[in-house]
């Protein structure tokens, strides 16, 4: 990972990272509002986006307007988990700054705690995995200076960071995974057609 992590320039960088369509919903834009706060505390954030979509060219446009080129990678989509891996191994956290789903899960399995916004009413069913404090931090829906500050918050707490990645970690491998789902669904399969 440390070859792989020279070989493509991150060496030396406090990256974070998101991953979906890039489209008005997800709402990306919040982030590199965000990112000129953060950039005082880390001046050597870097903010991995993987995805496309319709917002790619507004959103790359944006970066540049804001001086933001050397702190934001636009990769593109990317579906093969063997070549997303080492980007997630990689990162500290997992910023979803809309409403999230099955990518919550995702993050869990890497171990990469999560900033979201907390209007649960949002997001979907996954979002019940997700425990302020425990697996990440919520923002406040649309603000760009509480999301910098949450991601802020967890950067300069690497312990925290830590310890919040292995219980993401435990409650992908252990609690909310498809052995366990179909587990579930067979002993309510079984209990309806028993009763």
């Amino acid at each position: 990972l440390h070859q792989w992590q020279y070989k493509n320039g991150l060496i030396d960088r406090t990256i974070i990272i998101s991953s979906a369509r890039l489209e008005k919903k997800n709402d990306f834009g919040l982030v590199l509002k965000a990112l000129p706060y953060i950039i005082q505390k880390f001046p050597d954030i870097l903010w991995i986006v993987i995805g496309g979509g319709e917002e790619e060219q507004l959103l790359k446009s944006t970066s540049n307007r804001m001086s933001l080129a050397n702190h934001v990678m636009f990769l593109g989509p990317i579906y093969s988990e063997e070549l997303l891996a080492p980007y997630m191994m990689s990162s500290s956290l997992f910023v979803h700054p809309s409403a999230i789903g099955l990518s919550l899960l995702h993050a869990f399995g890497y171990g990469l705690p999560v900033v979201v916004h907390g209007y649960k009413d949002y997001h979907g069913p996954e979002y019940a995995a997700f425990e302020n404090g425990k697996t990440g931090l919520n923002f406040e829906k649309d603000n760009s200076n509480d999301l910098a500050n949450k991601i802020i918050e967890l950067l300069e707490s690497p312990e925290k960071m830590i310890e919040m990645g292995r219980y993401c970690q435990h409650l992908a491998r252990s609690v909310y995974n498809v052995d366990i789902m179909v587990e579930r669904f067979l002993k309510i399969s079984r209990y309806a057609i028993n009763n």
